[in-house]
């Protein structure tokens, strides 16, 4: 029972940062209909940022985001310009798309392995002397720096919800999920609303690369194409397009995966949630937590009058 206990509230702790690694690919996916599979190494770039700056200047991870958001928000305005116009006049959008960011994904791996090696990187007390290493839950021990990730993941996830519902761009970006057409009547710029979905999702995995280094023990330079794999799982199973359905995909996603761990090998325990996720494609392909609501996006961006 103990042992369950751990492994559920373990689990909900990962699962937070794979809601927050999945959202922000989803937003990306679903304005954009672009397979971003390079996404997990820009986590991992993320990941470095926050390493080097502890390491050359003892700047803990969180305060670093003070640099790395605003610079993985601009990446992302770049990489846009760069390569998302000519994509979205291809006749394949989706695997024009994954081709390029395929090949993204090989040099950003190869490029940080050439400069920084394939040794394993960590940050392991970056709160040393402020904070005790570890807090008691439950009658169970867990380190400090892997909570102060989960409940920085639940402030962000939250903002993101109350972006996406209650601001002008948020619900564009909804409708933009829903009907990229429809928007256009309204006389929305698709370009520059997509511009931002691109930087704000990029701008998350920055923050996401970074919360790794307190909720993973350690990373290396070719951890990214398993992040990216794990993001696209979940956001199949939390339903394509739909952010909020990718924070609760992301959090199913982890408990099975924690669980598992209790009655099977560990190299063996992650095969249990591809399973269930295989299993949702098969009985739900359009995912578990599918919301619907373009009327109530395109309804509000109507009423302020489009813009």
């Amino acid at each position: 029972m103990v042992d369950i206990v751990s492994a559920v509230v373990t689990g909900l702790m990962i699962g937070l940062v794979y809601a927050l690694i999945a959202s922000s690919l989803n937003i990306i996916f679903g304005v954009m209909r672009i397979v971003n599979f390079a996404h997990g190494n820009f986590l991992i770039l993320a990941a470095y940022s926050s390493f080097w700056l502890w390491e050359l200047f003892d700047i803990d991870p969180l305060t670093s985001l003070v640099a790395v958001v605003p610079i993985f928000f601009v990446l992302g305005l770049v990489a846009y310009y760069l390569t998302v116009p000519r994509l979205l006049n291809a006749d394949d959008t989706e695997m024009m798309s994954f081709l390029v960011y395929f090949g993204l994904s090989i040099v950003l791996a190869a490029g940080m392995r050439i400069v920084w090696g394939s040794q394993t990187r960590a940050i392991p007390t970056p709160y040393e002397g402020t904070l005790p290493l570890s807090v008691q839950f439950l009658g169970q021990t867990y380190a400090t720096s892997r909570v102060i990730g989960s409940v920085v993941s639940v402030v962000l996830l939250s903002a993101l919800v109350w972006f996406l519902y209650r601001t002008y761009y948020g619900m564009a970006i909804r409708a933009l999920i829903q009907n990229r057409e429809a928007t256009k009547f309204l006389g929305i710029e698709t370009h520059r609303v997509s511009a931002y979905s691109f930087g704000i999702g990029m701008a998350l995995a920055g923050v996401a690369g970074t919360l790794l280094t307190l909720i993973f023990p350690a990373f290396a330079a070719t951890g990214g194409q398993n992040y990216t794999i794990i993001a696209f799982s979940i956001i199949v199973m939390g339903g394509l397009g739909d952010p909020i359905g990718a924070m609760i995909g992301g959090v199913v996603f982890a408990l099975v995966e924690q669980v598992a761990m209790l009655f099977l090998p560990l190299s063996a325990s992650p095969l249990i949630a591809f399973v269930v996720l295989v299993a949702i494609i098969m009985l739900r392909p359009e995912g578990l937590f599918r919301v619907q609501d373009v009327r109530g996006a395109l309804a509000d961006l109507r009423g302020r009058g489009g813009g």
